[in-house]
């Protein structure tokens, strides 16, 4: 009788720690959804990780495998199968330094075109008994779930989903406790673009050629108005060639040196000074025209080529020598 009692007892004490290996604390699956494309993210945490083989079947193909997570020594694969993708990590070399596995991937093959609408769909399956799974997905930039009454979709089901935002993108959130092996979340999100994706870069590269044509064609106004701006500064002039210079730019910048004495009221030879002192810095020009002198005043251009054409020294020189007309005293 003993040893009828002894034999399931020890079985049980086998059986039991090998279940219990296989168990999960928690998985979280987080999907973001795009136009076509659908981004997968697993985190898987073990109450105890496994000594053989762990394995996560999808029902559809992946591409873009990669897994993670703090257990060192894990080699897992994405296998290909008639009926979709078998996720196989091998734990025979595990380091028992963490529990947590991560799992990311990415596949086209869960949506589809509904009423103009797109319709995001998978069961999410638990691959072991779970006694927290979390399911979420977010909806990329550019994309928000279908109104209530815009067709004939619900915007997801199950229906005690949570939606909400983070500011920048829309999301919906499933939980679940205590979930057997195999079972799961069938989800569904109905959601459209609410941003146009541009069919082509042709008319964004008109504008900007536009755009910097007009800035090229206001650079060259700008710099031709600087050309033709005169550039005395009224306040670095002493009061008697202030009124001079006023009396220019009245005139168009040009004028006879005999019409200066007649405005200013200044007599000839101090008008003669005033001219040749401003003359001297670069400010005129006297061109001799038989007893009469015109006077203009320079613009910027014209006095980069006064300057380099005659010094003051040789002004002075010139006006020595008699070569300098001016109008009699």
């Amino acid at each position: 009788m003993k040893a009828a009692y002894v034999i399931p007892i020890m079985i049980l004490l086998v059986i039991v720690p090998t279940l219990a290996e296989a168990r999960l604390e928690y998985m979280e699956s987080n999907a973001v959804i795009n136009s076509t494309k659908i981004d997968f993210s697993v985190r898987i945490i073990f109450q105890d990780v496994p000594a053989g083989t762990f394995e996560y079947p999808l029902f559809y193909k992946v591409d873009d495998f990669r897994s993670g997570g703090n257990i060192g020594g894990v080699a897992c694969e994405a296998q290909r199968k008639p009926w979709g993708t078998n996720i196989a990590c091998d734990f025979t070399n595990a380091e028992r330094t963490g529990r947590t596995l991560e799992l990311r991937y990415e596949t086209t093959d869960l949506v589809d075109i509904v009423d103009n609408q797109r319709v995001f769909s998978d069961n999410i399956r638990a691959p072991d008994d779970t006694k927290r799974l979390v399911v979420r997905t977010y909806l990329a930039q550019g994309f928000v779930l279908v109104g209530p009454d815009s067709g004939p979709l619900p915007p997801y089901t199950p229906l005690d989903g949570v939606s909400g935002t983070d500011g920048r993108v829309i999301y919906v959130v499933w939980n679940r406790n205590e979930t057997s092996k195999g079972e799961g979340v069938p989800v569904t999100v109905a959601y459209e673009r609410v941003i146009p994706q541009a069919s082509s870069d042709i008319p964004l590269l008109l504008v900007i050629g536009f755009a910097g044509l007009i800035a090229v064609l206001l650079l060259l106004i700008l710099l031709k108005r600087r050309g033709t701006e005169q550039p005395v500064s009224l306040t670095l002039l002493k009061e008697d060639e202030r009124k001079i210079v006023e009396f220019l730019k009245s005139q168009g910048g040009i004028a006879k040196q005999r019409a200066i004495v007649a405005h200013t009221g200044f007599s000839k030879a101090k008008v003669s000074r005033l001219v040749r002192d401003l003359e001297l810095r670069g400010l005129l020009a006297v061109k001799g025209m038989g007893r009469v002198n015109e006077v203009k005043l320079l613009g910027p251009k014209d006095q980069k080529e006064e300057k380099t054409a005659k010094t003051p020294v040789n002004e002075v020189n010139k006006a020595q020598e008699g070569e300098i007309k001016k109008e009699d005293v």
